[in-house]
């Protein structure tokens, strides 16, 4: 048990009593010297230790080591990018990465960053159970282990850069690259009311968003693969 996954497991919420001890006693393999470490490990010899005196000596080992546990946010973001990685070496599934990252979007009251995982879940669902997608525009069955690799490679850019404020809630101009929240106008028949073309071609009118900057039609949002591959495109 490395420190790393160790933290990992602390972050996802699914750490154990024996997580701790078994960090601790691959230590004393290493040939770390520390009464505190020693302890520790020796817990992992009872059936059920006392969950106070592991967290206590672990808190200990740690100091002892010079280590600290970072706060929980921090926490998943590292976890996320792991598991990220693990996903690209192969070592688990596109499902297990999912469900664990759009879990994160939950417990860390909707942090943006994690609806990117969100939202793919959600995609993923609507294209098993109706055959399309709603945020990602390129998602297809035939694609759909291959571009959820692409969004790990990409996700792990994105924690390591400053975003916007907002950056979520906006979308990109294909023409002149704008990044921004676009406007909504009439698609055609400007001249009629709301209320008069309805009533004139039975149905409500048609509305269309455009950048703000040069009013082209062609933006692609943040909720989407491709509108974040042409922000980092074009800003980096």
């Amino acid at each position: 048990m490395t420190f790393e996954k160790l933290t990992q497991n602390i972050a996802t919420g699914l750490v154990h009593s024996k997580d701790y001890t078994d960090w601790a006693e691959s230590l004393l393999s290493d040939g770390e010297q520390s009464e505190n470490i020693a302890i520790l490990a020796s817990l992992g010899l009872d059936k059920h230790p006392d969950n106070y005196d592991v967290k206590f000596y672990f808190e200990r080992s740690i100091n002892d080591l010079g280590l600290f546990i970072k706060d929980t946010d921090e926490l998943r973001i590292d976890c996320a990018e792991s598991l990220c990685n693990e996903l690209l070496r192969n070592e688990i599934s596109s499902a297990t990465l999912i469900n664990q990252l759009d879990r994160f979007f939950t417990e860390s009251d909707y942090e943006p960053i994690f609806s990117i995982w969100s939202e793919l879940s959600e995609d993923i669902w609507l294209l098993d159970d109706c055959g399309h997608s709603i945020f990602n525009s390129e998602l297809t069955t035939d694609n759909k282990e291959e571009y959820i690799k692409k969004i790990a490679e990409q996700f792990i850019q994105l924690i390591h850069i400053d975003l916007p404020k907002s950056f979520f809630r906006q979308s990109i101009c294909k023409s002149c690259c704008h990044l921004g929240e676009t406007t909504s106008v009439r698609a055609d028949k400007k001249w009629l009311s709301d209320k008069i073309y309805q009533l004139f071609y039975r149905q409500p009118a048609y509305y269309k968003s455009i950048c703000t900057q040069c009013q082209s039609s062609e933006t692609l949002s943040m909720s989407d693969f491709n509108g974040r591959k042409l922000y980092l495109k074009n800003k980096y």
